[in-house]
């Protein structure tokens, strides 16, 4: 599909994750995960974070299965991944 991962990250999830995928103050906060960590990449499967995206968190992150169609949301996966140090 030639869906742009990139473009659906800097516009529904940097606000929080980053450009770079470092946290953002706001983030922070929340308890965005580093997606530059390579402890937490090589912990974490592409279902889980399929499903963090799809699901969010109770009062930190929000859902995105209303949002973006599963193929958006599979598109993320890579861009999560390019941040990996």
């Amino acid at each position: 599909s030639n869906i742009d991962g990139m473009k659906l990250f800097l516009q529904h999830c940097k606000t929080c994750h980053g450009v770079d995928g470092n946290p953002t103050d706001l983030g922070e906060g929340l308890g965005a995960r580093k997606f530059a960590d390579a402890e937490w990449q090589a912990k974490t499967s592409d279902e889980r974070i399929i499903e963090q995206i799809n699901e969010g968190t109770p009062e930190m992150m929000m859902p995105f299965k209303e949002k973006l169609t599963p193929e958006e949301v599979k598109a993320l996966v890579p861009v999560v991944r390019g941040f990996k140090k």
